[in-house]
């Protein structure tokens, strides 16, 4: 194999395009320092390995700026890397190396949302934290200990604030919490102090 060319890519220090007589391949700096590339004749295993490792570090260092905005789950990242057209091979060792360092942890993530949204039914949030990807195992425990009853209450109080206390309105309200994923036996008693149900 032959490299014609090696020029940096855009903007980014770090990201620089060889030209060889195969084509065209992205590479890391890192990466053609490690392996000593340079415009000439080169061993084509040596190229095809030092392209898988660029290909896993750009893919890792891609990942680490998607998950250091928020945190994500590792279907949110898998999905994400999937969009910037990073190989299955890449996109699974990425996820294995931000799980080994502890950076992308599903069961850490469901127990933060679940802190960050007391006011939603247990079915509310298991819907959603499903579908994030997460399993049911990485957040069922989590689930258990919450108490719905405060928010259920909170939501009743709101809603006869500025309603009437009567049978349509307590009708349309049930209505609505049983879709906000409530149970009987809680809306019934979140009411029982301002109606009788």
């Amino acid at each position: 194999m032959f490299i014609q060319s090696i020029k940096l890519k855009g903007k980014n220090a770090n990201i620089f395009i060889i030209t060889s007589d195969e084509g065209q391949h992205i590479f890391h700096s890192d990466i053609i320092v490690k392996f000593g590339l340079r415009v000439g004749e080169v061993d084509t295993e040596r190229f095809k390995q030092a392209e898988e490792e660029s290909a896993l570090l750009i893919a890792t260092n891609t990942a680490l700026n998607y998950i250091n905005q928020h945190m994500k789950t590792e279907k949110q990242v898998k999905d994400y890397l999937y969009k910037k057209e990073y190989k299955s091979k890449i996109v699974n060792a990425v996820i294995n190396k931000l799980k080994e360092y502890n950076l992308l942890n599903d069961n850490l993530y469901a127990q933060s949302y679940i802190n960050s949204n007391p006011n939603f039914s247990k079915r509310k949030l298991k819907q959603k934290l499903q579908g994030f990807g997460i399993k049911s195992d990485d957040f069922e425990e989590n689930l258990v200990e919450i108490d719905e009853l405060p928010a259920c209450t909170k939501e009743v109080e709101k809603f006869f604030k500025s309603k009437p206390v009567d049978k349509p309105n307590v009708e349309k309200l049930t209505r609505r919490l049983i879709g906000q994923g409530y149970g009987w036996d809680t809306i019934k008693q979140a009411m029982k102090n301002i109606y009788e149900v």
